[in-house]
């Protein structure tokens, strides 16, 4: 059958089911499938070619009486070959906000909602936010403050019950301890590091850097 964004159809490779969430009142489920290959950006985006392998896709599913039906496709509004974007997914409680981690996304900027055009930093990673009111939008695109190729932040996301707070893991090199550790200087290979990101109004804020004592 042909492709269709109503009802998608299990294609070679996509990595469907790498990561899966639902929400805590068991309405929506999200799927990630890391190695989805198509070229569509944003939500809702069409799903018809194999032109950026391995970019990355995101299903929701939504409970509708005793059936799950597909819901919405999301796609990274910067997707690019190569991303992996749906590697970790998480949801929130009442299922309207999600929260996808690209742990191999290259783009150059720092901190919340930067420039995701450039690919500046090979696999600095990335994690996106979407919302739904009547549909599915992103709404903020998260960074590293120190973000530095190959640090693959993003490689483990979570998203607070009501939304409000994000945490995403990256294999970082941030030679820092504890809660207050320096972020600035790479000598520890891949140590890891946790940033905390936290909404105030209608902007998000890195508001911890947390590194193991």
């Amino acid at each position: 059958p042909p492709r269709s964004t109503l009802f998608p159809y299990t294609t070679l490779f996509r990595s469907f089911g790498t990561s899966v969430a639902i929400s805590a009142d068991g309405q929506t489920l999200v799927v990630g499938a890391p190695d989805e290959d198509s070229s569509g950006r944003g939500p809702g985006a069409p799903d018809t070619d194999d032109l950026a392998p391995e970019s990355g896709g995101v299903y929701t599913f939504a409970l509708q009486g005793a059936e799950w039906r597909f819901d919405s496709f999301l796609k990274a509004a910067n997707a690019d070959g190569g991303d992996h974007f749906g590697y970790r997914v998480d949801v929130s409680g009442d299922g309207t906000r999600v929260l996808v981690g690209a742990f191999d996304e290259a783009g150059g900027s720092r901190g919340v909602d930067g420039d995701g055009s450039t690919n500046g930093r090979a696999a600095s990673g990335a994690a996106y936010l979407f919302e739904r009111a009547e549909a599915w939008r992103q709404t903020a695109y998260f960074k590293a403050s120190n973000a530095e190729s190959g640090d693959r932040f993003g490689n483990r996301v979570a998203l607070s019950a009501d939304g409000s707070t994000v945490a995403v893991g990256a294999l970082e090199d941030g030679g820092g301890m504890g809660a207050t550790g320096d972020g600035g200087s790479n000598t520890l290979q891949e140590s890891g590091a946790v940033y905390i990101f936290r909404q105030s109004g209608e902007q998000w804020m890195e508001a911890a850097y947390l590194k193991a004592s």
